[in-house]
C-alpha cells in the first residue's frame, strides 16, 4: 500500500500559546472529533485536561459509520517558547509542535504533526 500524506494550512489570528493550548484540550478535541476520552488503564493515559509529551488518549466512538477505538500516544511535544531545532526540526517557521501516533486503530499508520 502506498502512504499518502495529507496536508492543511489554517490561517488563525490569535496568540500562539492559546492555539497551543486549545489543540491539546481533551475537552475540545473530543467535541471537535465526536469521540471520547476512556480509561483504559494504560501508563500516562489521560481522560481530562492536556496532553503534553508521552500521553496516551484511547478515544471512542463513531467513525466511517464504525465504531472505533483510536488508541493514540503523543510521541513529540514541543510547547511554545521553546527553541524546535533542538530536537531535529527544521521548520522554522513554527513556533510550537506536538505529535500524536496511532498505537493502535484503524489505520496501518496514522501520525498527526501540528506545528503552529
Amino acid at each position: 500500500m502506498i502512504p499518502v500524506t495529507v496536508r492543511e494550512t489554517v490561517l488563525i489570528h490569535a496568540p500562539i500559546e492559546r492555539l497551543f493550548q486549545l489543540s491539546t484540550s481533551l475537552a475540545l478535541v473530543s467535541e471537535t472529533l465526536g469521540m471520547h476520552a476512556i480509561d483504559t488503564g494504560a501508563a500516562n493515559g489521560l481522560t481530562a485536561g492536556h496532553v503534553l509529551a508521552d500521553s496516551r488518549v484511547v478515544w471512542s466512538g463513531w467513525k466511517f459509520a464504525l465504531p472505533t477505538q483510536h488508541h493514540t500516544l503523543i510521541t513529540g511535544f514541543i510547547p511554545p517558547h521553546e527553541h524546535l531545532t533542538r530536537l531535529g526540526h527544521h521548520d522554522l517557521t513554527a513556533e510550537a509542535f506536538f505529535q500524536d501516533t496511532q498505537e493502535r486503530g484503524r489505520f496501518a499508520f496514522f501520525q498527526h504533526d501540528h506545528y503552529f
